[in-house]
């Protein structure tokens, strides 16, 4: 898991999520709205919705937004600015429609359950809950929401210049009446999710006396040019970093599927920023999703799959990667996934798989959990109940179960054990940093973090080094059966 996700997770405990982060939503219970039913929680600073269309992503993401009162003078959200009644939309909630908002309150250890406003928040919690009511003609409820800075970016907010039908930009009258300089950081973080190097962002005040626009200007290393030449993806990102930097900290931002127009290293780096903004300026970030690109740097806290069922609307929490493919695909996600104990299994095996059949890469998708072997099973044992191609690579061999698709690796030792004991990868640390790495006590977890400090060398190239160094010092027979397995495994599927 990112270092930044873990610190996230850590200031979301319930005590401690008052105090860095406000009064966020945490739960929405939602009965009667657009044909939604359903209990959502909010378990991260960023809840990232993913779902077919129509599963109702769009209602909770528009709920969420009509659930504080502005601290400013600009007009709040309310749920008639999204569920509008029409002459084709009589009944967009049923009359008995309901929803009750739970917000953290400040934690109190000597009163673990606080009274709420119109009812009892969940045992153990500490949450503030205001509940919402249709009554004649008007929801109540508004008066006990909190104050939050509230922006929604759907996804309207950025249409590409040029389909805008505005002529102010060639408007002989209209002059640049002020341009705000992008701060340098906010340059460099653009920069890194577009992979394009900016050398300076403006946003500028074009006025003509009759009317005015805000129109971004970019200078690269190979042109200068502003939104009328850049492309929807580019601009919206723009406007959306621009946005979560330059607002309150501990603002509630909706998000309409973000990954809109980007290309797929920006979907993920721009989850990696999610998690960088949120840490920096305690923002609540929602957004729907259709993309696992996106969702792939995000902790499984923070993913919520919703699907859409006769009477309610279920809520599947801790979605990983995994499912959502075969979810979101409708099962004809052909690959195998294959699901690991934690990241240093998932970065042995396709090591292994990339020296000894590296033409079984492009079939398959692995995937660390971050769990135990007794959940591993469970989950390949589910997904293949619902006819899913998933199976499992578990940490002991003695734990393997080829029936139940249930592999593991050869050793009966967690692989930081194997590794770090492992003759070759003892010799390369004693003769590259003269390092006795037969030393290291305590968990294993955090052996390779030991090794990193002790050394001064990023973490990441010490896991590295160490798992080529291991596989390369053992022989395709060694691990014969897994490749086998996983080789046989794959060609079912074609």
């Amino acid at each position: 898991m990112d270092n930044k996700a873990k610190k996230l997770l850590s200031m979301y405990k319930p005590e401690k999520i008052y105090e860095n982060f406000g009064d966020v939503i945490r739960k929405l219970t939602i009965k009667g709205m657009k044909g939604t039913n359903c209990a959502i929680t909010f378990d991260f600073p960023i809840t990232a919705i993913s779902g077919f269309n129509g599963a109702g992503k769009s209602t909770i993401a528009q709920i969420a937004l009509s659930a504080y009162n502005s601290p400013s003078e600009e007009k709040r959200k309310y749920l008639k600015d999204f569920f509008i009644k029409t002459l084709l939309d009589k009944s967009p909630y049923l009359e008995d429609a309901s929803i009750d908002i739970d917000y953290a309150a400040k934690y109190e250890p000597s009163k673990l359950k606080q009274l709420s406003l119109f009812g009892d928040a969940d045992e153990g919690e500490t949450l503030r809950r205001v509940h919402m009511h249709y009554s004649t003609d008007r929801w109540a409820g508004y008066r006990h929401q909190p104050q939050r800075q509230v922006y929604y970016y759907g996804m309207s907010y950025f249409i590409p210049y040029q389909e805008l039908n505005s002529n102010l930009l060639r408007d002989s009258n209209a002059n640049v009446v002020s341009s705000a300089i992008f701060d340098s950081k906010i340059v460099e973080r653009v920069s890194e999710i577009l992979s394009i190097e900016y050398e300076g962002l403006k946003n500028n005040s074009i006025s003509n006396d009759k009317r005015e626009e805000k129109v971004i200007s970019a200078k690269s290393i190979s042109a200068d040019y502003s939104e009328n030449h850049m492309g929807c993806g580019e601009g919206r990102l723009l406007k959306l970093v621009y946005a979560l930097e330059n607002a309150p900290n501990k603002s509630l931002f909706v998000i309409e599927e973000p990954e809109t127009a980007l290309h797929q290293l920006a979907q993920h780096k721009l989850s990696q920023y999610f998690l960088d903004v949120c840490l920096r300026k305690k923002h609540q970030i929602i957004f729907t999703t259709h993309s696992t690109e996106l969702l792939s740097s995000l902790p499984v806290e923070a993913r919520k799959y919703i699907e859409r069922q006769k009477d309610f609307t279920a809520v599947v929490d801790n979605a990983t990667i995994a499912l959502l493919n075969n979810r979101l695909s409708g099962g004809y996600y052909k690959g195998l996934t294959i699901v690991t104990e934690d990241k240093i299994a998932e970065r042995c095996l396709k090591e292994i798989i990339r020296r000894f059949k590296p033409e079984l890469l492009g079939h398959c998708d692995i995937i660390g959990l971050d769990i135990g072997f007794t959940q591993v099973r469970d989950y390949v044992k589910w997904s293949r109940e619902c006819n899913f191609s998933v199976c499992g690579v578990l940490d002991e061999n003695s734990k393997k179960s080829l029936a139940q698709y249930i592999l593991a690796f050869p050793e009966n030792v967690p692989p930081e054990k194997a590794i770090l004991k492992d003759e070759v990868v003892i010799a390369f640390f004693k003769t590259e940093y003269d390092y006795d790495i037969t030393k290291l006590k305590g968990d294993h977890h955090s052996f390779f973090s030991d090794i990193s400090k002790e050394l001064s060398e990023p973490l990441d190239y010490i896991v590295s080094m160490s798992i080529k160094k291991y596989v390369k010092s053992k022989n395709q027979d060694y691990y014969s059966e897994i490749i086998n397995t996983l080789s046989a495994w794959t060609a079912e599927l074609k």
